[in-house]
């Protein structure tokens, strides 16, 4: 089984192939007819985007599909750009010249956002969801951010198969507009990769922390300032799904080195993605906008020191994780409902550590090369502007399949801040049932993906499950085998 990996690797960005007899919609098709129930996520090309026939999902795309925008055929990166009407009118040249599905990546510097986004509906339309920045993301960022830093973080940022990279003095007036002509991807980054200076007067570690948002305004300036505080040679990105709070953003982020990024709503799968490649650090903390950070980064520490500890792990939690067999099958984590176990073993450091398969969302402290490398969250998990059910407990699956550890610790945070039962995906009964479906949906695509590596063996419940619990290593499936034996050396370390 194989497709043809046209983009660099390194981004986890590859081509659409879906689950057929055939491979309908890969790049290249495979000429054997392969059972879908034998098809597992880790024999495909790491990154893989999958679908499969007759799909809950029922994606309404229309013409432009989903895939189409999230691995367009150029990306373009406006720069050093003065006015919207001259974003508007390079915009219009990239229109009506360019083939394919194009992406726009705008340094909006001190550009009104409003009349960006009026522009880039003007030009691309609303899209087939009404969304003006379906095709644009405005990028926001300190005054003092060097041209260079920007320019490679909006490159990261991009997706396309080429680039251009485009600087209004190179374009000329609005008469006569001259664009750059895309390279490839590999050529681009190279060209565009600089060490970030972020806060100059820290030698140490770099972290990035990454914000998913959607309209939750009273927690902008509580997430922004507490992040702002950290002493660390950081930096924070902000994915704002829904382009509002904008100004409440940048006076929040202000003492600190910041991108905010409008998007128009493709939710937390693709958010986190997006800004995941934007990030200048290996370290990344990814963020709910309804969990409120600690005052001190404690657990930033931590996490480095058990990255160096443990050279194999690749993502840390920091709510809830689990086993579902064996001797260590059980729920742990952050004790907020009666099922949830404390960790029961320690790190080097005394501090509440212990390897699981999966964890649960928010935080994640990853390792980006990583991350990148196994192919990023799963963007098949959800249409743009779906909520991706289940997204983060099949990276946890993943990582173990392709060797790496997944670990789970205590992070400090206060989660779910704020009507968080009533507001998001559980804001209308059409939400809920939409969300319900997507969450049975891709567990059933789990266990598809990685039958033969993964199995729950305690359907009932972790933690309510004593025939789970008493199984032997041996008769348990290698996704609770391998964190099980992981616990055993920990154990075995700490006496």
């Amino acid at each position: 089984m194989s497709a043809t990996v046209e983009l660099g690797e390194e981004l986890g960005i590859v081509p659409q192939i879906s689950i057929s007899e055939n491979f309908i919609g890969s790049k290249e098709k495979n000429p054997k007819n392969v059972e879908p129930e034998k098809i597992q996520l880790g024999n495909l090309p790491i990154g893989t985007t999958v679908r499969i026939p007759n799909d809950p999902l029922k994606c309404e795309c229309g013409e432009v599909r989903c895939e189409d925008l999230d691995r367009p055929a150029t990306s373009h990166v406006l720069a050093e750009f003065s006015s919207a009407e001259e974003v508007e009118a390079a915009m219009r040249q990239i229109a009506t010249t360019q083939h394919g599905a194009q992406e726009v990546i705008v340094g909006a510097g001190a550009m009104d956002k409003d009349a960006l986004t009026d522009a880039a509906r003007r030009v691309f339309g609303g899209g087939y969801r009404n969304e003006s920045l379906e095709q644009v993301s405005l990028v926001y960022t300190n005054a003092d951010t060097p041209l260079d830093e920007l320019l490679a973080a909006m490159v990261r940022l991009t997706a396309g198969t080429k680039i251009a990279v485009h600087h209004a003095h190179s374009v000329g007036n609005t008469d006569e507009l001259m664009l750059e002509d895309p390279h490839s991807r590999d050529q681009v980054l190279a060209s565009y990769e600089h060490p970030p200076s972020m806060h100059p007067s820290y030698s140490g570690d770099a972290v990035s922390f990454v914000v998913q948002y959607y309209r939750r305004e009273a927690l902008v300036g509580l997430i922004g300032r507490a992040l702002g505080r950290y002493d660390a040679h950081k930096e924070v990105l902000v994915h704002d799904d829904s382009q509002s709070e904008h100004d409440e953003w940048i006076e929040a982020l202000n003492n600190t080195r910041y991108y905010l990024v409008h998007s128009g709503n493709q939710h937390e799968v693709r958010g986190y993605n997006r800004l995941t490649r934007m990030a200048a650090s290996d370290t990344v903390v990814l963020l709910q906008d309804d969990d409120a950070p600690p005052a001190d980064p404690v657990f930033v520490q931590q996490a480095w020191s058990l990255f160096r500890q443990h050279p194999k792990l690749a993502l840390i939690g920091g709510l809830t994780g689990q086993i579902q067999g064996g001797p260590d099958t059980g729920r742990y984590g952050k004790q907020r409902a009666r099922h949830v176990r404390q960790i029961p073993l320690m790190d080097s450091s005394r501090q509440p550590f212990m390897f699981v398969t999966w964890v649960n969302m928010g935080p994640f402290i990853i390792k980006r090369s990583v991350f990148l490398k196994v192919g990023s969250f799963q963007e098949s998990f959800s249409c743009r502007g779906d909520p991706g059910i289940g997204f983060d407990y099949e990276l946890g699956i993943r990582l173990w399949q392709h060797g790496y550890q997944v670990g789970l610790t205590i992070q400090g945070f206060r989660y779910h801040v704020g009507k968080t039962r009533t507001g998001g995906t559980r804001s209308s009964t059409a939400m809920k049932k939409r969300r319900d479906m997507l969450e049975s949906r891709n567990t059933a695509f789990i266990k598809l993906l990685y039958r033969g590596f993964y199995v729950n063996h305690a359907p009932d419940g972790a933690n309510r499950s004593p025939r789970a619990n008493a199984m032997s290593l041996n008769s348990v499936c290698r996704a609770a085998k391998l964190p099980t034996l992981a616990n055993r050396q920990l154990r075995a370390a700490r006496g």
